[in-house]
């Protein structure tokens, strides 16, 4: 019988994931004309050719997570994936109109209107439509929800390359690539493979969302990956205006403060974050405007999550539709206190605590967008199990739930997430009118929940009669 060496296992692997790569890049090439189709209200090329995708990015994964790749094959796998962002840059926006709604707020800056003022569709604002930018801003009649921070990172863009979404697009792909940096320090500072970056760089969401679409949560990924760099370097003040820093993207990275030990970090990082946020919305305030924008009705306005809020838009009396839309944000509250609690008792640490925040947020979400998932993935990189279809859950261990998610070996939460980073494309079905909108929410979730029951149910279906005591500390 031939027995192969494990180094010349390790070239095979190599190769193979390269291969993969080079049969990724017609897909990226495809993936060009596919969007081009979404602006004719043709979703399906779309579908496709992501799929494919997804399913040579998974073959891929497991070949990194096997390790073992060389300096070479590894810089190679990272010029690929600078190559698939690339071919995609030129390409326009079609998936949402959030890259023109950023080139709109900042055309306002830049004339010195505050965009959490005036709706881009009314009397003042007349001068300054176009045929090039304003028809595809969307939500024409409210005014931004995007927070101060957002508002910098426009204007600088389009101080750079005025009215341009190729523009925003690159800015954010440079976002992308601080993000990066700040993983290569985290694994190596974790004791982990460098190669584990290929987990999110190989990705085809990120790829998609940003090098093809664009979108804000690119810099709040950033701002987050560096957060954690810091408090692993023992630096919580810093940590803590990086944690400010992401709000000021996106508001909800403030649930990380709960992600953080009380008793050593928090009282340096938690005013630091909130310096930084108020900071960020003083000029505005300042100016009369209020900065909160369509925020507020956009929360409670959108219905895109739709396994949790359908229910609530089917009702037909009022108050059991107010009642049945709080239920999940009650759930949520829940879930982070359980989290907060779970971390200053040592049961997970900091990192555990912050993606599994950030995902409650994101799925509890009344808005459920692909992008949305942006912010997390990153952590991904870091926790997700070295065996991706590994059972999670063995009689001998079924009892200790919490050692195993303390030492993070084969959670199915985290192999749930990234089957997710999959399925959650299926949400642009919604706007296709002939699609039902509950079948969306089916078929987009139940691959998820799926894989965490086919990865959890076996050990849970043979519980020892005597649970294990837990160890002594």
């Amino acid at each position: 019988m031939l027995v192969i060496a494990p180094t010349h296992r390790w070239a095979a692997s190599g190769t193979a994931l390269l291969v993969l790569g080079a049969l990724a890049l017609p897909g990226y090439l495809a993936l060009r004309p596919a969007l081009a189709a979404v602006s004719n209200s043709s979703i399906a090329p779309l579908l496709l050719v992501y799929g494919l995708l997804f399913a040579l990015y998974l073959a891929g994964a497991r070949l990194i997570l096997r390790g073992g790749l060389g300096k070479t094959t590894f810089a190679a796998a990272l010029s690929l994936a600078l190559v698939y962002r690339v071919v995609l840059v030129p390409s326009a926006p079609t998936l949402s109109g959030d890259p023109y709604r950023y080139v709109w707020d900042a055309r306002l800056l830049t004339h010195h209107i505050s965009p959490y003022q005036y709706p881009p569709n009314t009397a003042p604002l007349r001068f300054l439509r176009d045929a090039a930018i304003y028809p595809y801003t969307g939500y024409h009649d409210v005014p931004t929800l995007y927070p101060p921070g957002a508002q910098g990172l426009f204007a600088l863009t389009y101080l750079v390359a005025p009215d341009n979404v190729v523009a925003v697009k690159i800015m954010l792909l440079l976002c992308e690539g601080v993000a990066a940096a700040g993983l290569l320090v985290l694994l190596r500072a974790r004791g982990q493979d460098p190669a584990r970056l290929l987990l999110y760089l190989w990705n085809p969401l990120p790829i998609l969302e940003i090098a093809g679409d664009g979108h804000i949560d690119a810099a709040a990924a950033a701002a987050i990956v560096w957060a954690l760099v810091l408090l692993n370097a023992r630096r919580p003040a810093l940590a803590g205006a990086f944690i400010g820093l992401a709000a000021l993207f996106k508001l909800f990275p403030l649930v990380l403060l709960g992600a953080l030990d009380w008793r050593r970090d928090l009282r340096w990082a938690a005013p630091a974050a909130i310096g930084v946020v108020l900071l960020g919305y003083a000029p505005f305030v300042l100016a009369g405007a209020r900065p909160g924008g369509y925020l507020g009705s956009y929360v409670a306005d959108q219905d895109y999550n739709q396994l949790l809020y359908l229910p609530s838009h089917l009702a037909s009396s009022p108050v059991l539709r107010h009642i049945l839309h709080a239920l999940p944000l009650a759930g949520l509250l829940v879930v982070l206190g359980v989290l907060v609690w779970l971390r200053q008792h040592g049961k997970i640490d900091t990192t555990q605590a912050a993606l599994t925040s950030l995902g409650a947020v994101i799925l509890f979400s009344p808005s459920l967008f692909p992008w949305y998932l942006l912010t997390l993935l990153p952590l991904l990189t870091l926790l997700v199990p070295a065996d991706l279809w590994r059972r999670t859950m063995s009689r001998r261990t079924a009892g200790d739930f919490m050692h195993r998610w303390s030492t993070g070996r084969g959670l199915a939460l985290y192999r749930g997430l990234l089957i997710f980073s999959g399925t959650i494309v299926l949400s642009y079905l919604l706007f296709e009118q002939t699609v039902p909108q509950w079948s969306v929410g089916i078929i987009e979730y139940a691959p998820v929940y799926l894989v965490i029951l086919l990865t959890t149910a076996p050990g849970l279906l043979r519980l020892p009669r005597t649970m294990p005591s837990p160890p002594h500390t």
